[in-house]
């Protein structure tokens, strides 16, 4: 990732070539705004994580090694860096975002990759027809409960 793909006047990032082949234009929550001005402020080249390592690129490639050795600090066991992502739809899903902004969210290039979140999404689509139903039957003059 570039910092002349970051954009933290208008909060996003974008990704000129992400993994489906479509540049992808991701908004950044403030948390991760933030962490990125601050991050700015000592940047000394394009990359927003540079390698000190030496590597030919002049950029962080791997994260293999850092994600392993957080789980380890944290005592985490089998979490994969995609369990993240899957758990993040989730969560979206539950406090009630619609499969559409879900799929925009996660880059799904898909309905039927975001359709797995639509199961947890059944609370709000009962509680929506209830709401649609009770306001017929108070149209027509009916109490909810009768």
């Amino acid at each position: 990732m570039r910092w002349s793909n970051v954009d933290l006047d208008l909060g996003y990032v974008l990704f000129p070539d992400s993994k489906n082949d479509d540049p992808q234009r991701i908004p950044l929550i403030t948390q991760a705004l933030d962490i990125l001005k601050d991050m700015r402020q000592y940047a000394n080249d394009d990359w927003v994580f540079s390698s000190r390592s030496g590597s030919k690129s002049g950029h962080v490639e791997d994260l293999h090694r850092l994600w392993y050795a957080m789980l380890k600090w944290a005592g985490i066991e089998d979490l994969r860096f995609h369990d993240l992502r899957r758990i993040f739809g989730s969560y979206q899903a539950i406090t009630g975002a619609s499969l559409h902004i879900i799929g925009k969210a996660l880059g799904d290039k898909t309905s039927a990759a975001t359709n797995v979140y639509s199961r947890l999404t059944m609370d709000l689509i009962r509680d929506s027809i209830q709401h649609g139903a009770d306001k017929m039957l108070e149209f027509v003059g009916l109490n909810a409960d009768e």
